[in-house]
């Protein structure tokens, strides 16, 4: 496009801001609202609990992966009867497209299907995701000690580094440990925080013992490509989420690993083994959506969480409010714009309608069953809940700083969704205009 015609573009576009932010403006003013320029995204203070914000009834029960969404078909009939059918035609659909969409969503997950390590991120536990050490750092004869807040300086600048876009800590809350692990039939087992266990281990009848001394849990986020999300529900999306799989076993294997060569113990988790979303909201990294997705103030949805839990003593974050759940309540874009409506039009509640659901927190459930015939019969996984976020925006974008974020949550998720569809943002990227396209975030 020339360069005059993308100015004019730009031109139109701020104009319908402006005219946008004036309406909604006025109707702020006009409600007694003020708009400064303090941050929202505050801390709730150092003694502030996960149930403040992420509320979990008395009866709550800790996961059991045996009823993951895409695990059900290996033991139980009724699912395998309903999705074996999707999943073959999805495997027929994906083995005819053509070699470019073929590829790029196959190479996106090279390091995750790699070594061993797509079984270590399905069960936590195997490849570059192994509970026992890779031997690429080696036991030092002294083991590093410093403060907790050193300790953590540390580890968020190494994670940082790895590739890691935003990193938080928290400490293991046993709730959002599975009671069990499973892959298959044959390889299954327990999961038990053990007083007596004097290091992580799996036994012979599949138990995995996670030593109650490890009560550390490190959280890490890993951005996916701004404009392959844009392209769903089309392979180049996939992609960009296997691509986030892959970054999560680059970074999340290496700094277990460093944990291990400073003399101390470390289980790189990744997204199995404890329940990502609330530990993330736990450790100071966002907040949760109705898309069922963690929110993060700088990316939005478009992140995958992977963690390592470590016994090294580590000074913990606070968590965050910025006003998302508020947000969530008047904004309808994901639901609307979900092909398999799986995501709910009305307020959060204490229980799904899925059996994949762990029921008992106060939130906004998916129909993990619907979401996942859709996505068989897509031949692929769809991103429609994350391109169509309002938080999800360019690397920059005026939403992401603190007055953005105080704008927004005083506007609301009705008006910023009006204010996205007039600006274009959220609207399908066709792939021919996706390899034409400079490269953002």
């Amino acid at each position: 496009m020339k360069q005059n015609e993308s100015n004019e573009k730009l031109k139109i576009s701020r104009r319908n801001f402006l005219r946008t932010v004036g309406v909604a403006g006025a109707t702020a003013a006009s409600a007694g609202l003020f708009l400064s320029m303090a941050s929202t995204r505050t801390d709730t203070g150092p003694n502030s609990k996960l149930d403040d914000t992420h509320p979990f009834a008395p009866w709550y029960k800790k996961f059991d992966q045996h009823y993951d969404g895409r695990k059900m078909r290996r033991w139980n009939e009724e699912n395998r009867n309903l999705m074996m059918p999707l999943a073959l035609q999805a495997g027929e659909i994906h083995d005819n497209r053509p070699a470019l969409e073929k590829s790029i969503r196959d190479a996106m997950g090279t390091v995750t299907r790699s070594f061993g390590s797509n079984a270590g991120l399905s069960t936590g536990n195997g490849g570059l995701y192994s509970w026992e050490p890779l031997g690429i750092t080696s036991p030092p004869k002294q083991r590093w000690e410093g403060s907790s807040e050193e300790a953590a300086m540390i580890l968020k600048r190494f994670s940082h580094d790895c590739g890691a876009v935003d990193t938080g800590i928290t400490l293991l809350d046993e709730r959002l440990v599975h009671s069990h692990w499973y892959e298959n039939d044959s390889e299954s087992g327990e999961i038990i925080i053990s007083d007596t266990a004097e290091k992580p281990q799996q036994l012979p009848d599949g138990t995995r013992l996670i030593p109650s001394s490890m009560k550390y849990v490190i959280v890490q986020l890993c951005s996916m490509p701004y404009d392959m999300i844009q392209t769903s529900t089309s392979t180049i999306a996939t992609g960009a989420a296997n691509l986030g799989y892959s970054m999560m076993a680059f970074v999340t294997p290496p700094l277990a690993e460093f944990i291990r060569g400073l003399g101390w113990q470390a289980i790189p988790a990744g997204a199995s083994t404890v329940s990502v979303i609330p530990l993330a909201i736990a450790a100071g990294l966002g907040e949760y959506g109705r898309n069922g997705l963690l929110i993060n103030p700088e990316y939005g949805p478009r992140v995958r969480i992977t963690t390592v839990i470590t016994d090294l003593p580590l000074a913990t974050d606070n968590i965050m409010k910025f006003g998302v759940q508020n947000f969530c309540e008047s904004c309808m874009a994901c639901a609307e714009n979900c092909p398999a409506q799986a995501i709910p039009y009305g307020s959060m509640t204490w229980e799904g309608n899925s059996v994949s659901n762990n029921h008992g927190a106060y939130k906004w459930y998916i129909d993990a069953t619907r979401c996942h015939m859709f996505e068989a019969s897509n031949g692929g996984p769809c991103s429609n809940c994350i391109r169509t976020c309002a938080y999800n925006k360019p690397p920059g974008f005026w939403t992401h700083d603190p007055f953005g974020l105080r704008v927004a949550s005083i506007l609301g998720g009705n008006i910023m969704a009006k204010m996205d569809e007039l600006m274009g943002y959220g609207r399908v990227l066709s792939q021919e205009d996706f390899w034409r396209k400079k490269s953002r975030g």
